[in-house]
């Protein structure tokens, strides 16, 4: 069972396997991230889940995800 379906959030941030990978207690594999990745979307396309593409250097991706949050907020007051 996934629970991640069960879920429900207003947007979900995706990030793009474009940085270096580094092992840590979550990330395991390596040389599956492409697949990985496009399991990751495929879900959340399949599930109808509003997300974002998250790529680029550090910067990029905090000022996206910054300029999503703050419409998101708008959206709601």
């Amino acid at each position: 069972k996934l629970y991640a379906y069960e879920n429900s959030y207003d947007l979900y941030f995706l990030t793009y396997i474009d940085v270096a990978w580094e092992a840590d207690s979550i990330r395991d594999q390596p040389h599956h991230r492409t697949q990985l990745f496009n399991r990751f979307e495929k879900a959340l396309i399949d599930s109808k889940k509003p997300y974002v593409l998250v790529k680029g250097e550090f910067e990029d991706r905090l000022d996206l995800c910054k300029t999503k949050i703050k419409n998101l907020l708008k959206q709601i007051h």
